[in-house]
C-alpha cells in the first residue's frame, strides 16, 4: 500500500511538471493595455530629397491615440553626416506622425544611403512592422530661368534660343535640348551622320567654386562618326583626359559661360578643343 501511494505521488508530480511546461511553452505575448500599437506600413521605403533641403519624412502610425505620447526609437546607418531623432512623438488624438531624417551635406547627390529605423518593442504593435529599412538619396531640383542662347561653333555654327534651368540653391544649370534645332536644320552639314534620337536631352554644367572654373557632364551631340551607330561623338570636359588644361571651361561674366570640350569617339580618338575659346557659349536669360 505504501508503495502504491508513493507511485501515485510520483505520477502526480510528473503530471504537474508536464502541464506547467506546456503552459510556459505556449505562453505568447501578454496583452499590455498601455501599448500604443506603433507600426510602420512597410518593411522598406525609398525616398529622395532636394539637395538644398535634404530632409526625408518616414511615416509611423499608432493604434491608441487618446493622449500625447513619445516613444524611443533606434536609427542606424553607415552613411556620413546623416542625423536623426532618438524618439518619435504623437500629439493627443494623432494616429500618424513622421520621423524626420536629415541626410546632411556629406552625402553626395545621387548617392544612396541605407537607414534602419527600429521602434521600441514595448510600444510596437504585436502584429505590425517594428523595423523598416529606408533607402534615401539627394537630388537637384531644377526650375526654369527662361530662354537663353546656345552656340556650338564646332558642331553647328549658329546661335539658338534654348531653355535654361537652374538647380534650387546651387550654381548648377541645364541647357535643354541644345542640339535639336541645329541638327534639324543640318546647320553643321553632317548629313547622314546625324542621329537625332541619340542627342542629349540637356547639357548640365556647374560652377566649381574655384575661381571662374566650371565642370560639365559628358554629353552626346546626336552625331555618329561616319554614320556608324556604335560611334557617337560625345563632348567631354578636359578633366576626363590626362595632359589637358581645364581652365578654358569657365564663367566669362555674370550671364555667360563657355565650354571647351574634347569631342571624342570611344576607341577612335577625336578633336581636342580643351584649350580653345568660344567653342560652346551659353548665355543665361
Amino acid at each position: 500500500m505504501k508503495y502504491i501511494k508513493s507511485l501515485f505521488s510520483i505520477l502526480m508530480l510528473l503530471s504537474l511538471c508536464v502541464f506547467t511546461s506546456c503552459e510556459q511553452e505556449n505562453e505568447g505575448v501578454i496583452y499590455d493595455a498601455n501599448n500604443q500599437g506603433l507600426s510602420f506600413t512597410f518593411n522598406t521605403f525609398e525616398f529622395s530629397a532636394p539637395a538644398n533641403n535634404p530632409v526625408i519624412s518616414v511615416p509611423v502610425y499608432r493604434a491608441v491615440a487618446d493622449e500625447a505620447f513619445t516613444s524611443s526609437i533606434t536609427v542606424s546607418t553607415s552613411a556620413p553626416g546623416v542625423t536623426a531623432p532618438s524618439s518619435v512623438s504623437f500629439a493627443a488624438g494623432e494616429h500618424e506622425t513622421t520621423i524626420d531624417i536629415n541626410l546632411g551635406q556629406e552625402l553626395g547627390v545621387g548617392v544612396k544611403a541605407t537607414i534602419t529605423i527600429t521602434l521600441n518593442e514595448a510600444d510596437a504593435s504585436v502584429g505590425g512592422v517594428a523595423e523598416t529599412s529606408v533607402t534615401a538619396y539627394k537630388e537637384y531640383v531644377f526650375e526654369s530661368l527662361g530662354m537663353g542662347t546656345f552656340q556650338d561653333n564646332w558642331a553647328l555654327g549658329g546661335t539658338y534660343s534654348v531653355e535654361i534651368q537652374k538647380a534650387q540653391g546651387f550654381d548648377r544649370y541645364r541647357v535643354i535640348d541644345p542640339y535639336k534645332e541645329g541638327l534639324t536644320n543640318d546647320d553643321g552639314e553632317w548629313e547622314n551622320w546625324i542621329a537625332m534620337g541619340t542627342r542629349c536631352p540637356y547639357i548640365e554644367f556647374w560652377e566649381t567654386g574655384e575661381g571662374d572654373l566650371i565642370l560639365f557632364n559628358n554629353f552626346a551631340l546626336g552625331i555618329n562618326y561616319q554614320a556608324v551607330a556604335s560611334q557617337p561623338i560625345r563632348a567631354y570636359h578636359a578633366s576626363d583626359f590626362s595632359g589637358t588644361n581645364p581652365e578654358f571651361s569657365k564663367k566669362l561674366d555674370a550671364k555667360t559661360y563657355q565650354l571647351a570640350p574634347y569631342y571624342y569617339i570611344n576607341g577612335l580618338g577625336g578633336w581636342n578643343n580643351t584649350e580653345n575659346d568660344g567653342i560652346i557659349v551659353i548665355t543665361l536669360p
